[in-house]
């Protein structure tokens, strides 16, 4: 059930800018269902929220970022498998990767993440945010999100970009210490280490499948309390990497613009927002996970038939 360190590295250039990527504030609120004329105008107002929040979503580049989570974790079978021959391996990455594909539709991810957010988000809210988006700043964000996903695509160069952007950051400590504060502020850490715990309860979901007949078998409840114990152990030492990451994600920012994003986070609106997405997403992936591993399971079984 453990994850390698280069699957912690290589994957993080996608994975955690869940958190970063998105300007989002979720409340406590939730419309009830249409009964009387006043709840009637609740349900209109959810409907309008629908519409506001998959604008909100594709303001903030979550097609580019789910269709990166997908193809992430369909290459992902392979780590922490080095105990097994080459020929199971083979068929356990080829089941995994065909357990991904069918089973994460980015279309109904966002789908649930708008319906999340059209829920718990007032209409001002959302009006407040999208505008927040359409913002001098926010399309330069919007932009250089684009730029990072398309350049993460590629592992190997993504590497070296890690290590250009590190350099960059030692050569100016103004710059680093935004970053710095940027990346605490908004939850990169704990969003990398949700990630990379998801990731791990997927594939040890679906490794539990492979075990020869008669071999105890932990349940999907057991694996997950394993994984998230370990989880504090396994990813301790990932504050440089997501500081790294941040530079990469902003290297188009100016430190005036740096500080303008700094603000934003430190505000009110800015705290609210970082703990309660970094909790959707993390509740939506990890249904995700569950749901890659026990197709998994079929998918291995298919091949013995």
């Amino acid at each position: 059930m453990r994850v390698d360190n280069r699957f912690a590295i290589e994957w993080s250039g996608l994975g955690f800018v869940a958190a970063l990527a998105t300007v989002i504030t979720l409340t406590l609120s939730a419309p009830a269902p249409a009964a009387n004329s006043s709840e009637n105008t609740a349900s209109n107002q959810a409907a309008a929220n629908a519409v506001l929040a998959h604008q909100l979503l594709d303001l903030s580049n979550f097609k580019p970022l789910l269709a990166s989570w997908r193809e992430t974790l369909a290459q992902s079978a392979d780590y922490g498998q080095n105990e097994l021959d080459k020929q199971t391996r083979a068929r356990f990455a080829s089941c995994w990767r065909s357990a991904v594909l069918k089973s994460f539709d980015t279309n109904a991810a966002q789908q649930k993440l708008a319906q999340h957010f059209a829920e718990r988000l007032k209409t001002e809210e959302l009006k407040q945010l999208i505008a927040l988006r359409q913002s001098p700043l926010g399309e330069k964000i919007s932009k250089t999100e684009q730029s990072f996903y398309s350049r993460a695509k590629d592992t190997e160069k993504s590497v070296a970009w890690m290590i250009e952007a590190s350099a960059r950051l030692e050569e100016d400590p103004k710059r680093k210490a935004l970053i710095e504060a940027i990346a605490q502020l908004s939850g990169g850490t704990k969003a990398l280490t949700d990630a990379l715990t998801n990731i791990s309860v997927g594939v040890s979901v679906g490794a539990e499948s492979a075990k020869p007949a008669g071999q105890q078998r932990n349940s999907p409840e057991e694996i997950v309390a394993i994984v998230e114990q370990q989880s504090g152990q396994l990813w301790q030492h990932l504050d440089a990497v997501v500081v790294t990451q941040n530079e990469m994600l902003y290297e188009h920012l100016s430190l005036a613009d740096l500080g303008k994003h700094k603000a934003f986070l430190e505000s009110k609106l800015g705290r609210r927002q970082t703990e309660a997405t970094l909790d959707a997403f993390n509740r939506l992936m990890r249904d995700e996970a569950l749901a890659i591993g026990a197709r998994f399971a079929n998918e291995w079984r298919s091949q013995d038939l």
